[in-house]
């Protein structure tokens, strides 16, 4: 891959790779928040069996960090998940591992994290489940990348309908979401119909 020629905005070629990016605006000199991986960099598994470039920061919660990423081994858009807990570490910038400040507590998360991520991909038949394509441990931490799914984020959808959603719009979105939960939950329970049906 070339990636000179390759918009880590959207992981799509550029025929000129100091123009912005036709498709995304993506600009070659913009960056990732600080405390986030470098654009363009690369992350192996601790095997170095698998490979991903890393592209835009998408998103940081308090317990993970949110990046595009191409997958060098399958030639493909994908989503990596950094389990990097806000408040409980920060990251070398010269080899990129994570230091945690309590050790035992940050251990927890990461075994927490990998545990979790293994019980995922028997939900990935799930018609509201994005598909799981590897977890593994590396600088530190964990790592879990997911299939990249198009769309829209819901505070895009409230700024293009001008900030209200009506409530059968917002049961339509949260029912799906209800519906995986429960089951990942409360995997024995016999479904009997919607979980916000009862709320």
């Amino acid at each position: 891959m070339d990636i000179e020629h390759f918009c880590l905005g959207c992981m799509s070629y550029l025929e000129n790779p100091n123009a912005p990016c036709p498709n995304c605006g993506w600009q070659k000199n913009m960056k990732n928040p600080p405390q986030a991986f470098e654009i363009g960099c690369t992350l192996s598994d601790e095997n170095h069996s698998a490979e991903y470039i890393i592209g835009k920061f998408l998103g940081q919660n308090d317990f993970t960090v949110t990046y595009l990423a191409w997958s060098v081994n399958y030639q493909e858009k994908v989503v990596v998940k950094e389990y990097f807990p806000n408040g409980l570490a920060a990251r070398n910038l010269d080899s990129k591992k994570i230091a945690p400040y309590e050790v035992n507590i940050f251990n927890d998360g990461v075994t927490n994290f990998i545990e979790t991520a293994r019980k995922m991909p028997e939900f990935s038949r799930e018609p509201n489940f994005v598909k799981i394509k590897n977890f593994f441990l590396a600088n530190n931490t964990a790592y879990l990348v997911t299939e990249y799914i198009e769309g829209q984020s819901l505070t895009q959808i409230l700024q293009k309908i001008g900030g209200r959603l009506k409530i059968q719009e917002i049961l339509s979105l949260l029912n799906p979401l209800a519906d995986i939960l429960e089951k990942m939950h409360f995997p024995k329970k016999i479904l009997t119909g919607n979980i916000l049906e009862s709320l």
